[in-house]
């Protein structure tokens, strides 16, 4: 690999690798796992299954990436020559490649509706917020329009960063996009803290209910570190080809899993004072929290408005950082096949998308 795709100092890999890790996973899902798998316990068995096996995995993926200096197809090829083992690991890394593309899909139609409701603000005055919400939900999924529109937006964003290269596409991108991360969530958790019920969300996410660990509970928790760490599908061991070579892996992947594990719980301070302190809410709510009813808990809040688009900007950045390397994987792969160029890829990659996702809404 030309030493021209290699990050300059640490923290572009710190933050790259951490905002693969940060997506949907940590502002939505974890939450709502957290709410549908008895608070705490689930909290606790997550954060052991976070450090005793997502840690070893992210290494592993690490070393393997910037050992090949390849994708990760061509980088467990390599291993496999030089150490003579079977060629057919590399079909582990054309999985991981695949398995990216395939997440992409659904998960940029979430990561879509979360971009429009950035604009998405309630009209003054509403006698019943409620039914406003629900309306608009219901218009905006049923409406193959506006999903299509939304979700080529998000798309279209995430290939134009991808497409401008390692460094000045995905580089300067998350150094421009995770600081803001932070700082929004920091911000939604404080004013959720002030505005919600800390006491009931404190007691409910570190005061562990042991007799509520169930083998479903650990398997949940597994599953959640999993995707929480963008771990088994590529994405960390195509970032770890870009990695300087004198970066220390294990003192990195530990700052990349504290912040994953740092924004999955403020993502829970921020949703749960809000929910706690309204009572037509409810822990277990899946979608609907996100899309029809937490809108309305804002809708009646100090401020609401305001900090509905950040909440809403907060879920944006995240999805986009993550889709960023579920893309990154295959697209490298392409690459360096040599028949096409990066944008080339990217930009067919979004044509058969959008084809696929227009005959899936208006064909089914």
């Amino acid at each position: 690999m030309s030493t021209s795709k290699i990050w300059q100092g640490n923290s572009t890999f710190i933050l790259a690798a951490a905002g693969s890790a940060v997506g949907l996973g940590n502002i939505w899902k974890f939450p709502y796992m957290v709410g549908s798998n008895g608070g705490s316990a689930f909290v606790l068995i997550y954060l052991i299954c976070i450090f005793a096996i997502g840690l070893p995995v992210m290494v592993s993926e690490i070393i393997i990436g910037k050992y090949g200096r390849k994708s990760p197809v061509n980088s467990l090829k390599k291993i496999s020559q030089e150490y003579e083992l079977n060629i057919n690991w590399k079909y582990l890394g054309v999985l991981g490649a695949l398995a990216g593309i395939l997440i992409l899909s659904y998960y940029s139609v979430f990561a879509g509706m979360a971009f429009s409701y950035i604009f998405n603000l309630f009209p003054s005055g509403l006698e019943n917020p409620s039914n406003y919400s629900s309306k608009y939900f219901l218009d905006f999924t049923s409406s193959p329009g506006k999903l299509i529109f939304w979700h080529s937006l998000f798309l279209i964003t995430t290939c134009l960063i991808v497409g401008l290269g390692v460094i000045k596409g995905i580089g300067k991108s998350v150094n421009f996009l995770m600081p803001f991360l932070f700082i929004f969530i920091i911000l939604i958790s404080l004013y959720s803290s002030y505005v919600g019920d800390l006491k009931s969300t404190l007691r409910f996410l570190f005061n562990p209910d042991f007799s509520a660990i169930t083998p479903d509970v650990v398997i949940s928790a597994m599953g959640q570190a999993f995707f929480s760490l963008s771990i088994g599908m590529g994405a960390i061991m195509a970032y770890g080809a870009y990695m300087p070579e004198k970066q220390l892996i294990g003192k990195t992947v530990l700052t990349i899993i504290l912040l994953d594990t740092f924004v999955a719980l403020a993502a829970g301070i921020a949703i749960f004072p809000i929910v706690f302190s309204n009572a037509s809410l409810e822990v277990t709510a899946g979608p609907g929290l996100l899309f029809e009813t937490l809108p309305v808990a804002f809708y009646s809040l100090p401020y609401g408005n305001l900090f509905s688009i950040i909440f809403f900007l907060l879920i944006s950045i995240a999805a986009l950082s993550s889709s960023i390397s579920l893309l990154e994987p295959f697209t490298a792969w392409m690459e360096e096949k040599k028949k096409y160029t990066r944008r080339i890829i990217v930009v067919y990659f979004r044509i058969l998308n959008l084809v696929f996702r227009a005959c899936q809404h208006f064909f089914f």
